[in-house]
């Protein structure tokens, strides 16, 4: 979902504990990708955020996906169909 190695949904990060699990694991792909940690508050508010507030795209792609299935298609690769559908909301 964020593009981190990380999937979360809404009812994996209501407790404390998994509020906690998701800013550690987060901290961690920064400090491995060479980068810093400055407010591990700041990214719970973050994570919070776009969870309850999902982008376009990826609302829109839970549409289509929910569409293709039921009529008995396959998505091969969620990342080009998100990629093309931002392109396509971006550029009207």
């Amino acid at each position: 979902m964020l593009g981190l190695g990380l999937s979360l949904s809404k009812s994996a990060v209501a407790s404390t504990n998994a509020w906690n699990t998701t800013v550690l694991l987060f901290s961690s792909r920064v400090t491995a990708d060479g980068g810093t940690v400055e407010s591990p508050s700041c990214i719970k508010t973050d994570v919070r955020f776009l969870i309850e507030n999902p982008p376009v795209w990826d609302v829109t792609f839970n549409g289509f996906r929910t569409r293709v299935l039921a009529d008995g298609g396959t998505i091969e690769s969620q990342s080009c169909i998100t990629n093309d559908i931002k392109f396509l909301i971006q550029n009207p």
